[in-house]
């Protein structure tokens, strides 16, 4: 397959959001057990999962200060 320069281009913009996100962002990982937390697995499927989270630390939050 004959790259082009569209297809090269793609292939930047994609390596420059993967260096990006490794520079700037932080990630973290959550791993639920379906046998013993399904009621959470449930509770979370079909929301958007990282706004729902992050809403309910920064409530947590200002409950803190």
């Amino acid at each position: 397959m004959a790259i082009n320069k569209e297809t090269q281009g793609y292939r930047n913009k994609i390596e420059y959001i993967k260096q990006y996100n490794k520079n700037v962002c932080k990630k973290f990982f959550m791993q639920l057990n379906p046998r013993t937390e399904a009621d959470i697995i449930e509770w979370l499927e079909g929301r958007r999962k990282a706004t729902y989270i992050k809403q309910l630390i920064r409530d947590d939050m200002k409950k803190s200060r």
